[in-house]
């Protein structure tokens, strides 16, 4: 997909400036016809521009507002109320700015003949995937009310896994902030002060002591090189994200980390069940199902495993056979959705699977930190004991001097 900025006039006569993401230019503007929009101007945006675009500027509604928004939405649908005057009423409801345009926009599109799908679709880059394929798919069956509130408690269960992730990063990024805090407090502001009396009373210095100087000198002169250089590792980890061959090592790696491989996998075996509950409730076809999820799924060993199962499916093979021979995949869900291939009941048996790799996701977040406290302790252990290995030298050597007096 591709990212093409354009200049457009709405239906209203009103100028309108934004993005759009499509597989090319043709494709793009047959998007934004479709959503009543008579476009001026349009050029496919530079991917280095896009990606900084995305990491430092890039605007996202809610995943809390879009639960908010869909759960509301279908209610009134259910309860007759028409959709273009639901909409403005949400609209005027709405508590985000960003999000309060866009609903403008995009009642004026419905009020001019378009569907809701098609008004969506300029704006697809600030939702789910999933959103907008189940509109598409309530729209086709009449059943917009009960899409709009299989999407609320989709988003509802996703919203809960990344609090599940959220809760297991807490402890080690104040672990970590915390001792990094206190390294720099003392190699910045303690120690020169206790280096300097040292240095005025002319002792002959250990090896420990002339390090630990020479490490507070470099702290004290080029104390801005850490900030800069975690903001160039978030841009440069962004950049080689663009490239599917740098892409896939910087994904086999958080799959392999220590600590951190276990809530990357577990998150990714939730999301792959999850979506696949809620796309096979909607009734969508088993090949439209595998392309959505291999969209969703940010891990490129997971979206090339469920791309060779998608491949044996349609030719002929079950869902089972091709999950149970991708080795990424635990034998657990193999088992699973075999159960449920041959008892018809498969989406009971993905909500199982989504709960318990959530519930995993949940039981990891609170052992993390006591994974991850004696590795924390033991730096810190370690930092202070040279510290005071550095400082005991020369005190001894005063105290030696001063009993000679």
């Amino acid at each position: 997909m591709a990212e093409f900025r354009y200049i457009a006039i709405d239906r209203d006569g009103n100028k309108v400036s934004s993005s759009i993401e499509e597989l090319d230019e043709g494709s793009a503007l047959q998007a934004l016809s479709r959503a009543g929009l008579y476009v001026l101007k349009i050029k496919k945006a530079s991917s280095l521009k896009t990606v900084l675009k995305r990491s430092l500027f890039f605007k996202k509604i809610s995943r809390k507002t879009l639960i908010e928004f869909s759960n509301n939405l279908s209610i009134m649908i259910r309860a007759g109320i028409p959709i273009t005057e639901a909409l403005r009423e949400l609209t005027e409801s709405a508590k985000e700015p960003f999000f309060r345009e866009r609903l403008r926009a995009i009642t004026s599109n419905i009020e001019m003949g378009a569907s809701l799908s098609e008004s969506l679709e300029p704006y697809k880059k600030l939702f789910p995937p999933i959103f907008l394929n189940l509109i598409k798919v309530g729209e086709e069956t009449g059943r917009l009310d009960e899409s709009l509130k299989e999407i609320a408690e989709h988003l509802k269960r996703v919203e809960e896994l990344n609090a599940a992730i959220k809760r297991s990063m807490i402890y080690p990024a104040f672990a970590i902030t915390a001792t990094l805090g206190a390294m720099f407090f003392w190699l910045i502001y303690v120690l020169p002060k206790i280096m300097q009396v040292f240095k005025d009373l002319k002792i002959t210095l250990p090896l420990t002591t002339k390090i630990l100087m020479a490490i507070s000198d470099l702290s004290r002169q080029y104390w801005f090189i850490l900030p800069a250089g975690l903001v160039a590792l978030l841009v440069l980890t962004r950049l080689l994200k663009i490239k599917e061959e740098t892409k896939v090592i910087l994904d086999r790696i958080a799959l392999r980390l220590p600590v951190i491989k276990h809530i990357v996998y577990n998150k990714y075996l939730a999301l792959f069940s999850e979506q696949m509950r809620i796309l096979i409730v909607a009734g969508i076809t088993i090949d439209r199902t595998f392309d959505m999820v291999i969209e969703v799924m940010d891990s490129i060993p997971f979206k090339r495993a469920i791309r060779r199962i998608k491949t044996q499916v349609l030719s002929g093979g079950s869902i089972a056979d091709g999950i149970q021979v991708e080795k990424i995949f635990p034998p657990l869900i193999g088992r699973m959705i075999r159960v449920g291939e041959t008892t018809g009941n498969m989406d009971e048996q993905l909500k199982f699977l989504s709960d318990f790799y959530l519930q995993r996701l949940d039981d990891i977040s609170q052992k993390l930190s006591k994974m991850i406290e004696p590795i924390v302790i033991g730096l810190i252990g370690i930092m202070f004991a040279f510290i005071i290995v550095g400082l005991i030298g020369p005190i001894y050597e005063i105290i030696s001097t001063l009993g000679k007096m």
